[in-house]
Order: C-alpha cells, then sequence, then structure tokens
C-alpha cells in the first residue's frame, strides 16, 4: 500500500474498494445463480447483473490505464 504522503494513496485505496465490491457482488451472484438453478429466469437475471458488475470492473481497471 501507499506511504501516507503519496499523493495517490486514496485513488489506490478507491481502486482496491471498488474492486473488492464487485468481486464480492459477482460472488454472491455467482451462489445464487447455483442455488437458483431451476429458475431460468432468475439465472438470466443474475447473469445479466453479473455482466453489469464485470463491465464496471473493466471500466474501472481501463480507468487505470488511462483507456
Amino acid at each position: 500500500m501507499a506511504h501516507q504522503s503519496d499523493p495517490y494513496a486514496w485513488v489506490e485505496a478507491e481502486f482496491i474498494l471498488h474492486s473488492r465490491d464487485i468481486s464480492q457482488a459477482l460472488l454472491n451472484l455467482n451462489h445464487l445463480i447455483c442455488i437458483h438453478a431451476e429458475s431460468p429466469a432468475l439465472v438470466r437475471s443474475y447473469a445479466d447483473q453479473a455482466e453489469q458488475r464485470l463491465r464496471a470492473l473493466g471500466e474501472l481497471l481501463g480507468s487505470l490505464s488511462g483507456q
């Protein structure tokens, strides 16, 4: 982790928090897909939400690389 005097420390911390939140959401959605495997409508809904989270993660990573 960055030192307190690092002007980008808050960016690193913010990135870690957002990444953690997205990862946790994906794990939760995966769990929901597994327990509701017999309900195609629910599985589709969870898969759509997972795709949104993956896109958000891609945007977050892209913002760090300047893309």
